[in-house]
């Protein structure tokens, strides 16, 4: 696979090392990797990434910056199916008060007690839902476009 064809990952974390971390493990698995650690970044700016994926810290620097930008994500038609495991250091953010809310958002849950397999298996099960989707709806589109062309038989 060229790495034009990888899935892309967009990690959004307000820490620089665990941006790193992330990122270096996302590129060991072969995936192409954005990191971003400005977690005052607006929803369509991660977007126009073009992300496979998308892998936040709830915390994303102070406060629950990371949930908000969740939320605001799930409020823009482009964003509404980009998968999102949401993320963070166990120690830091007790996640059974926000488990329904994230599921009600479509995000997988990384706590931060899973072992990164766990994190690689669903990453790798949303990337291959998401092209999924992406392929069938080229599909239908190429079906639609071919339906609109007039008949050159005629």
């Amino acid at each position: 696979m060229s790495a034009s064809q990888a899935p892309h990952v967009v990690v959004l974390d307000g820490s620089p090392l665990y941006a790193e971390i992330y990122g270096n493990l996302f590129t060991s698995e072969g995936y192409r990797v954005s990191a971003l650690t400005d977690c005052a970044v607006d929803p369509a700016t991660v977007l126009g990434h073009a992300p496979d994926l998308i892998v936040i810290d709830l915390r994303c620097g102070a406060g629950l910056r990371g949930l908000d930008f969740l939320r605001q994500l799930r409020t823009d038609p482009a964003g509404r199916d980009v998968p999102v495991i949401a993320s963070t250091p166990a120690s830091l953010l007790d996640m059974e008060r926000y488990r329904d809310e994230l599921r009600a958002l479509g995000a997988a849950i990384f706590d931060g007690l899973s072992q990164f397999d766990d994190l690689l298996a669903a990453a790798r099960d949303a990337t291959a839902l998401a092209w999924d989707t992406r392929r069938q709806s080229r599909a239908a589109l190429d079906r639609l476009h071919a339906a609109r062309e007039p008949d050159s038989t005629t």
